[in-house]
C-alpha cells in the first residue's frame, strides 16, 4: 500500500487517446482490497521469490555472455579484421513479462539477441544452436527457423527461454544503440523487424502507463484470470500476454490514480460493453517511411478483435481470434464484470473471480485430435505444430449452424511412451442435431491442410480425429486415466 501511495505523486495527468474517465484518489477500502488481491495472488503462488528472480537474472547474464562469445567466434571464422572484431559488441535484451518486472512464477523469459549485419541469421540458427547444445543445464527444445518470428526455444535450469535474432545495419552493436528509434528499421530486413517488435512493444507499453506498480500487479491478476478460465493462448485464438497488457494499459490510462483492485474492476466493466469493431489502442499510430506492413484502421472490418501494438510498425496482437473464441472471451469478461459488480466489500471476491473453469463439465461432446510420431522429438515438434493449427478447425466448425459453441482446450495429453498426444475441442450441439451431426468432412479437410502446410517431413506422422461424448473420453485418451 505504501509503495502505491509513493507513486501517486509521480503519475502524469494525461495518457492515451482520450481524457481519463476517473481521476479520483483511492479510498481506504480500495487500498485494502488491493492488499487482499496481492495476498490472494501470493497464496496462489503466482509470484517468483527473490531467489528465483536472481536465478532468472543469472540465466539472462549467462546467455548474454554466451551470445557475445559466439559473435567473437564467428568473426574469427569469417576472418573479420581485428579492429572490427574488437568492436563488434552484441546485445541480449529481455522483453515481455520478465522485462516488465512481473516476475510471475510460470512465465518464460523472452530474449532479443542483436548482432551486426555480417553475421547471417542462418548461423544463429545453426552454429549458435550447437554452442547452446554444448552447454550444461541447457536443453534445446525447438529451433523454429521458418516461423513468422524465427525463435530458438530452450529450457535452461528448468526455466523456459525463447531467443530471437535481429541484425542491425552496421558492423558493430554499441552499448548506446537505441532500438526504440524507428529510423533503425529503415534498412533492416523484415524478419529482423518482426523479431524486434516484442522488445519495442514492451518498452512502449511501460512508457505509456501512468503507474508501473499498479500496472504490474493488475496485469498479474488479469493473466491469472485468463489462465484459470482457459482463455490464455494466442495460438488457440484467445488472449496472450501482449494483448492482456495492451488492454490493461488502456484501462490504466483511463484511470491513472486507481489502485490495482479498481483497475481490474474497471477492466471488466469497460470491456464487458466494448464494441469490438473498434480497436484497443494506447496511442495514435506512428507513421514512418519504412515501407513496412503495418496495421491500418480499415483492417478492423476483417478482424474479430483488434488490440494494436503501440510501436511501429503497429500490428494486431489478437489477429488469431475467431468468432468462436471471441464469443467465449466475451462471456468470460461479462462473468468477471458480474462478480466485480458486487463491490470491493465482497470478502470472497478474488476467490470467485479466479475460480478455474471446468472444461469437462462445461462441454458434453468433444473432437479428439491425436498425432503420433516415430520418435519423441518428432512427436513434440508435430504436437506443437498441430496445436498451432487447431484454430483453423475451430473457425470451420464454428460456421456449422448446428454447433452453438466450440472451445479448444489449452491442456494436451501425451501418452507415457511420448509418441502420441491428444488435443481436445469442446463442442455444444443444438439438441435437435445431436444424433445427426457429422463433422467428418471438416476434420478430414483440416488434417489434409495440416499435412500440406507442414514445413518438415510427414514420414511416420499420423493424425486422426474422433468424436466423443464425455463418457468415452478416457477410453479414447489413456493419458487421461494416468492423471487421476
Amino acid at each position: 500500500m505504501s509503495r502505491f501511495l509513493k507513486t501517486l505523486k509521480d503519475s502524469p495527468k494525461r495518457f492515451g487517446l482520450s481524457r481519463p474517465i476517473g481521476e479520483e484518489f483511492p479510498s481506504v477500502e480500495e487500498l485494502c482490497q488491493t492488499t487482499r488481491l496481492t495476498e490472494f495472488l501470493k497464496t496462489a503462488n503466482v509470484f517468483s521469490g527473490h531467489d528465483e528472480v536472481e536465478h532468472r537474472e543469472k540465466i539472462v547474464g549467462n546467455l548474454s555472455s554466451l551470445f557475445k562469445q559466439w559473435l567473437q567466434e564467428m568473426c574469427t571464422e569469417m576472418n573479420v579484421p581485428q579492429l572490427v572484431r574488437e568492436q563488434v559488441g552484441g546485445k541480449v535484451l529481455s522483453y515481455g513479462s520478465f522485462a516488465m518486472g512481473q516476475n510471475m512464477k510460470d512465465a518464460d523469459i523472452d530474449l532479443l539477441c542483436v548482432g551486426p549485419r555480417f553475421i547471417p541469421r542462418e548461423s544463429f540458427f545453426s552454429s549458435f544452436v550447437e554452442k547452446l547444445r554444448g552447454q550444461q543445464h541447457v536443453q534445446v527444445k525447438h529451433v523454429l527457423e521458418n516461423a513468422f518470428v524465427p525463435v530458438i526455444k530452450l529450457i535452461v535450469d528448468s526455466v523456459e527461454v525463447d531467443m530471437v535474432y535481429v541484425k542491425i545495419n552496421g558492423r558493430r552493436v554499441s552499448d548506446s544503440l537505441d532500438l526504440m528509434d524507428s529510423t533503425i528499421l529503415q534498412e533492416m530486413d523484415v524478419i529482423s523487424v518482426r523479431s524486434l517488435q516484442g522488445y519495442r512493444g514492451t518498452q512502449e507499453i511501460m512508457s505509456l502507463v501512468p503507474n508501473a506498480y499498479t500496472f504490474r500487479l493488475a496485469l498479474a491478476a488479469i493473466k491469472q484470470w485468463a489462465k484459470r478460465r482457459n482463455i490464455y493462448s494466442n495460438m488457440l485464438g484467445f488472449l496472450c500476454g501482449v494483448s492482456c497488457g495492451i488492454m490493461l494499459a488502456r484501462i490504466c490510462q483511463m484511470c491513472p490514480y486507481a489502485t490495482a483492485a479498481v483497475t481490474v474492476a474497471t477492466f471488466f466493466r469497460v470491456y464487458s460493453s466494448w464494441n469490438w469493431a473498434s480497436p484497443v489502442m494506447l496511442r495514435v499510430p506512428e507513421e514512418q517511411n519504412c515501407n513496412l506492413p503495418s496495421w491500418h484502421p480499415s483492417m478492423t472490418r476483417q478482424e474479430q478483435m483488434a488490440i494494436i501494438t503501440p510501436s511501429y510498425p503497429q500490428q494486431n496482437s489478437s489477429y488469431n481470434v475467431n468468432p468462436s473464441t471471441l464469443k467465449i472471451m466475451k462471456e468470460e469478461i461479462r462473468r468477471g464484470h458480474a462478480i466485480m459488480e458486487h463491490g470491493l466489500q465482497n470478502g470472497s471476491l478474488w476467490k470467485q473471480l479466479f475460480e478455474p473453469s471446468d472444461f469437462f463439465k462445461e462441454y458434453r461432446n468433444y473432437v479428439v485430435l491425436r498425432v503420433s510420431a516415430p520418435t519423441q522429438a518428432k512427436q513434440e515438434e508435430w504436437s506443437s505444430y498441430l496445436q498451432s493449427r487447431v484454430r483453423h478447425l475451430v473457425e470451420a466448425l464454428g460456421r456449422n449452424p448446428n454447433i452453438s459453441a466450440i472451445c479448444p482446450s489449452s491442456q494436451s495429453f501425451t501418452e507415457r511412451d511420448g509418441l502420441s498426444t491428444s488435443l481436445l475441442l469442446g463442442i455444444k450441439i443444438h439438441s435437435s442435431a445431436v444424433n445427426r451431426l457429422d463433422l467428418r468432412s471438416n476434420a478430414m479437410r483440416f488434417i489434409q491442410r495440416v499435412y500440406a502446410d507442414a514445413k518438415s517431413s510427414t514420414k511416420g506422422i499420423h493424425i486422426d480425429a474422433k468424436f466423443s461424448d464425455r463418457s468415452r473420453l478416457k477410453e479414447l485418451i489413456p493419458a487421461m486415466r494416468h492423471r487421476q
